[in-house]
C-alpha cells in the first residue's frame, strides 16, 4: 500500500479510537507478537510462521501509528538504534562475549 494512503488510515484510526486506545493496542499487539514468536521457536511450521507474520504486520501498523502520535520517537529511536547496533557489532567482533 502506498504510504500516503496508509498514513491517512493510521490517522483515521487514531482519530476514531484515540491515542490512549492505540497505545494500549500497541501493547496488546506486541504481546501477541512475543507469544507468536515463542510458539514458532517451539514448533517452527507453516501455520506458526503465518501467525508470526500476521503479528509482525499488526505491530508494524501500530508502530507506524506511534510515529504519528509521538513524532519525536522516530529520531530518538534512530539514535538508540545506532547506539545498539554499534554495541552489537562490538560484541560480535570481540574475542569473547564477556559483556
Amino acid at each position: 500500500m502506498e504510504y500516503s494512503k496508509a498514513k491517512e488510515i493510521y490517522q483515521k484510526a487514531i482519530d476514531t479510537w484515540g491515542e490512549k486506545a492505540q497505545l494500549e493496542m500497541l501493547q496488546e499487539e506486541s504481546t501477541e507478537l512475543a507469544l507468536a514468536t515463542r510458539k514458532y521457536v517451539r514448533m517452527p511450521n507453516n501455520d506458526n510462521m503465518t501467525a508470526l507474520a500476521s503479528e509482525v504486520a499488526d505491530v508494524k501498523i501500530m508502530l507506524e501509528q506511534l510515529v504519528i502520535m509521538v513524532p519525536d520517537i522516530i529520531h530518538m529511536s534512530n539514535d538508540w538504534y545506532d547506539i545498539k547496533m554499534e554495541r552489537l557489532d562490538k560484541r560480535l567482533n570481540a574475542k569473547s562475549f564477556e559483556d
